[in-house]
């Protein structure tokens, strides 16, 4: 099986521009189907992306083409779907927030560990995002939960092994 970071590496290392282009797509989990890129089921006009990934138009096009012609790239890229993340409004909404950066994020179980904190605290969690730490340069893990996050709690996760930093807000 091969891996989305060997796909991409095989298929963009000698094309920076498109690469730029296929890390948007993948930071915000849009798909590429038929040589066009959606959000879930909105189509994305390729001068969108390109203002935003500061490339011509038809760059962000040719970097779609070649997804949709290679079956691996295109079987991978027209799956994805992009889903909402509470982080930024959580406390607008009365919600805790944790931002958990990991010393090695690819170790497991730092987030078993994590919910099984804040679950013994009574803390119910209503939202758990991990950026993917092969694609994310500085990968965090993001917890919303249905309260605020009391402060004595910051003390017991930053004991929990493979925590680097914790934030709570």
């Amino acid at each position: 099986m091969t891996s989305i970071e060997e796909l991409i590496k095989k298929n963009f290392s000698d094309f920076p521009a498109q690469r730029r282009v296929v890390n948007k797509i993948l930071e915000y989990g849009l798909s590429v189907k038929s040589g066009k890129i959606y959000c879930n089921d909105i189509q994305i006009e390729f001068g969108a992306i390109g203002r935003v990934c500061d490339v011509d138009p038809r760059i962000v096009k040719d970097t779609c083409e070649r997804i949709s012609n290679d079956d691996g790239m295109s079987n991978i890229f027209k799956k994805f779907r992009s889903i909402m993340n509470l982080k930024d409004v959580a406390p607008d909404l009365g919600l805790g927030v944790i931002v958990l950066v990991p010393k090695d994020a690819k170790q497991p179980g730092i987030l078993a560990s994590v919910s099984q904190v804040i679950s013994l605290e009574g803390i119910s969690i209503r939202q758990a995002v991990a950026d993917d730490p092969y694609i994310t340069p500085d990968p965090k893990f993001y917890i919303i939960a249905d309260s605020p996050i009391p402060s004595e709690l910051l003390t017991k996760l930053r004991k929990l092994e493979g925590v680097l930093s914790i934030t709570i807000y």
